[in-house]
């Protein structure tokens, strides 16, 4: 299994090795490993936590200030926790 490592690159090390290539189809920490930032679909599941948490507070008798401090509090550290989860963002 490679990760960030382009499929020429492991199927030589593969053939060099004589072994099977593997996919890495787990999350840590939420995060798919090995997927690629650029893709829309590695970030859905920092979208939908974000989603959730909104969906969730629009029903609560919140005042609008408070709502402020929640998104500032709450979903701001959110997409920090996932970019400082992936390691390198290029």
């Amino acid at each position: 299994m490679g990760v960030n490592i382009s499929e020429e690159f492991l199927a030589m090390a593969s053939n060099f090795l004589n072994c099977r290539i593997g996919r890495t189809s787990f999350k840590y920490l939420g995060l798919p490993v090995g997927a690629n930032l650029r893709k829309m679909s590695t970030w859905m599941p920092m979208l939908n936590v974000i989603r959730g948490r909104l969906g969730s507070w629009g029903h609560k008798y919140i005042s609008l200030g408070g709502r402020i401090v929640l998104i500032n509090a709450v979903l701001s550290s959110i997409p920090i926790y996932y970019l400082s989860s992936t390691g390198r963002c290029s």
